[in-house]
């Protein structure tokens, strides 16, 4: 452990060997129970709330801590070390002081950022774990058997010269037993990812593993980014009578120097700390960009910027790469500049590119001899680059073989044929027009995703790397394929499992995650796994833009998702999709949404201001045994259920309660439509309203205290609406409504919906009990309306002297004069006591 070397810089090649590895990540906690989070602290309060809960926390004296307002997701905080000072930060969050039991392995998230205009003086602390059970393990006091302890803190330093100025190198701190020196042992991670560009947010990780007693086995692991930058699984933190010592503090230390103390002032930022029992992930800020999901070029996109090749196209935070873009002469000098790792010149080349940022990579394109420029003297940095310069730019920066074989039609007039040969005919390009592929449209501009495509083919880029020594994959139990750990990206693993596959998520929250399964995939999530949109992505599961069937989706919270109208968080565009067991909660527009032949089955759904399910134009769609609550908005009228433009729907086994809406909206050209043994109390507007929709079956559900919202039109408050012709009702519970059944047909003498005239005719009542549920009966314009609607129908109500019924254009009717004109020939009315 004895280490005096710096990790060497990773340096692309042109040809790199790629490695077969699912995630990006490595380790993992070696078991699989459901997750704790023992502190998530996102510095959305002032210092003086938050830092109640730390040791040593007094704002002020040796914690300088202000709270900023960009920081990763709202605020967070910068902490600064001023001139002359060691300190920035010295507070102490501790395990047992907060109620959690000293854990034998922590896993650490938190976001830094080195701000524009920060200058390297040396080498300082950062946040880090550490188990202070005495003096030891700081102030140069290394842990012996009679002063036990241990500190891992991150550190950082100036890196190599030339990148001194902007970039940051971080690593470990460590004091372990065993280590040479007083002070502690300096661990840099690799220069790639370990190296952080100044101006930018960076999601940091770490993991400490504690060591069996008296033996070298401790484990530090880190990640930026979810990348991989560290790994060790040779440390002594404890000796062999040190079986007390664990993690016993998460300590936000920010510290400059030894013994000397900063020349000048330092300033740290900092958002989202979270101290974990399982790796805790980035969530798709860390592992990728945020608008590259779903893409047909994400793969490269990745591979391009694990590779350093690309950044992204919005600076500082290089959140988003925007694949549709075109692509410039200027970053496509940066692309090649990077990816082939060409030698820097004094000459410049071209008198137009001063004004840009690609100014010296343009000139070591140029002194490469990979470009003549766009004519004398002048570069063009700003103007598109058309797929034929492309082909001239790589064919001279890869130096392919000439005589390529012609595949195309379409270049034969091109200056740059040549070169395009060259590229096909070494398999970098297939063409423009698949699956034929037989044109190249060399003067079509080049995306950059496309640019990514090519540059990841033509360098064989490679894929994460392999896992580091002592990693020790998932088990993949019986009856699944593949396994997601916590901090993974889900889709990584999804893609590289075929169609059919069957795939394990393991208990934990996954933040900023938009999945797009595979035909017939099943993805399962244990108890305790949630997909956190942080509101930055509209789904959780989707295939809106390339339908995919058979798919099914269980076990998932989700919540936080900016669905969009008309969808829901989990949203399956193509047949056949399968949601069963998930909770939905909090999401923007509807939960859940499925199209033909759809299962929606055993789901908590809540929440949602709009509507909690809704389908639209599909058929033979199951929507059973879900509890779906709290949706909807009083203001407008939504439907917990909504069901637009749908055959064979059936509703059944729901219980559907307290939603500021109706319970079940069957909301226009719904035909051969099931209500039925659903349960659903005290939501705002009626239980179940058939508006505009035709041939519907409502049998046996509980309907109990629905429709409190005070209205005028009271009639259309009622637990069962029919609206539309050939109703059959029976056998349900109607009880303490504002109404009871009404087949309403007012209104509908014109034609509504694609299926023609709309009459109430058709109807038939039957078998129900209804209890003190206001009015019941029907009302149309005064035609084709029957005395035999209603019939054996047993009513509970205070008295027979009261209008409770309904009849021809609404007028009241009690129980003598209702039977009289024909109603309810068999049925019964009693006097409640």
């Amino acid at each position: 452990m004895h280490k005096t070397h710096r990790p060497g810089r990773i340096v692309t090649a042109i040809v790199v060997m790629v490695a077969v590895f699912v995630p990006v990540n490595a380790a993992a906690p070696s078991a699989h129970a459901a997750s704790t989070t023992y502190l998530d602290e996102g510095y959305d309060t002032p210092p003086s709330t938050w830092s109640t809960d730390w040791f040593d926390s007094d704002i002020g004296s040796r914690n300088r801590i202000a709270t900023i307002s960009d920081g990763i997701d709202g605020s967070g905080i910068r902490v600064s070390i001023p001139t002359g000072s060691h300190f920035g930060s010295a507070m102490r969050w501790e395990f047992a002081a907060n109620g959690e039991t000293e854990p034998d392995e922590l896993f650490y998230r938190y976001w830094l950022r080195f701000p524009d205009g920060f200058t390297n003086y040396g080498q300082g602390k950062l946040p880090g774990p550490s188990g202070l059970y005495s003096s030891s393990g700081r102030n140069k006091i290394k842990p012996s058997d009679a002063n036990p302890g241990w500190s891992a803190r991150m550190m950082f330093t100036s890196p190599d010269a030339d990148r001194a100025g902007t970039h940051t190198q971080i690593g470990f701190y460590v004091y372990h037993r065993g280590q040479p020196g007083s002070s502690g042992e300096t661990e840099p991670w690799h220069d790639s990812p370990g190296v952080l560009e100044h101006g930018q947010w960076y999601c940091i990780e770490g993991r400490v593993a504690m060591n069996t007693p008296g033996v070298a086995n401790g484990t530090l692991e880190g990640w930026v980014d979810e990348k991989l930058a560290y790994y060790d699984d040779r440390f002594t933190f404890r000796g062999s009578a040190d079986a007390g010592i664990n993690v016993r503090e998460f300590w936000s230390d920010v510290y400059y120097g030894g013994t000397a103390t900063a020349p000048g002032a330092m300033s740290f930022d900092f958002d989202e700390l979270v101290l974990s029992d399982q790796r805790v992930g980035c969530g798709e800020r860390g592992s990728g960009f945020r608008d590259t999901s779903g893409n047909v070029h994400e793969t490269n996109i990745d591979r391009l910027a694990f590779a350093g090749i690309t950044k992204g196209c919005n600076p500082p935070d290089n959140s988003r790469f925007c694949p549709q873009n075109s692509v410039t002469r200027g970053e496509m000098a940066a692309f090649l500049d990077r990816a082939l790792n060409l030698q820097p010149t004094t000459i410049d080349f071209f008198d137009d590119d001063s004004d840009s940022i690609f100014e010296a990579n343009i000139n070591r394109l140029a002194a490469s001899g990979i470009t003549r420029g766009c004519r004398d003297r002048t570069y063009c940095p700003e103007r598109p680059v058309t797929r034929g310069e492309m082909a001239a730019f790589l064919s001279r920066g890869l130096s392919l073989p000439t005589g390529g074989v012609d595949l195309f039609t379409d270049d034969d007039d091109s200056i740059f044929a040549a070169s395009i040969d060259r590229l096909a005919s070494a398999g970098i390009t297939a063409g423009c027009n698949p699956p034929t592929n037989d044109r190249f449209c060399p003067t079509d501009f080049v995306t950059r995703g496309q640019m990514a495509s090519f540059l990841s083919r033509a360098l064989a880029l490679a894929n994460p790397p392999p896992p580091p020594p002592g990693y020790t994959a998932p088990a993949v139990p019986n009856g699944y394929d593949a396994v997601v750990l916590p901090g993974w990206s889900i889709q990584s693993v999804i893609d590289q499992q075929p169609q059919g596959a069957t795939i394990l998520v393991r208990s934990g929250t996954y933040l900023r995650q938009e999945i797009r399964p595979r035909a017939g995939q099943t993805i399962v999530g244990e108890p305790g796994t949630k997909l956190d949109g942080m509101w930055d992505y509209s789904f959780a599961f989707t295939d809106i833009d390339n339908p995919v069937d058979g798919v099914t989706i269980s076990g998932f919270e989700v919540t936080r998702y900016n669905s969009v109208a008309g969808t829901g968080a989990i949203h399956g565009a193509g047949d056949n999709w399968t949601v069963s067991g998930c909770i939905v909660h909090d999401n923007k527009y509807a939960g859940v949404t499925v199209s033909d032949g759809g299962t929606i089955s055993g789901c908590t759904i809540y929440d949602h201001g709009y509507d909690a399910i809704l389908i639209t134009n599909a058929s033979n769609v199951t929507i059973e045994n879900n509890e779906i609550y709290q949706n909807g908005d009083r203001s407008k009228f939504y439907g917990a259920v909504r069901l637009q433009n749908t055959t064979n729907a059936v509703v059944s086994g729901n219980n559907i309660h307290d939603n500021d809406a109706r319970g079940i909206w069957g909301d226009l050209d719904n035909l051969n439509t099931t209500y039925s043994q659903n349960t659903i109390t005290n939501n705002w507007h009626g239980a179940i309203y058939h508006k505009w929709s035709y041939d519907v079956t409502i049998k046996n559900n509980v309907l109990t205290s629905n429709a409190t919202a005070p209205r005028k039109d009271t009639i259309l408050d009622a637990a069962i609406v029919v609206r539309g012709p050939n109703a059959t009702i029976f056998g349900n519970t109607v009880q303490y409504n504002r109404n009871g059944i009404i087949i309403y047909g007012q209104g509908l003498d014109s034609t509504y919906g694609k299926y023609g005239v709309l009459t109430a005719t058709g109807a038939s009542v039957y078998n129900n009990a209804v209890t003190d549920s206001g009015k019941s009966g029907t009302t149309t314009n005064g035609t084709n309306i029957s005395t035999g609607v209603f019939d054996d129908n047993n009513y509970v109500y205070p008295d027979a002297s009261t209008d409770w019924f309904v009849y021809l254009n609404g007028s009241g009717r009690t129980w003598a004069e209702w039977q009289a004109e024909g109603s309810d020939p068999n049925g019964t009315f009693t006097i409640s006591p």
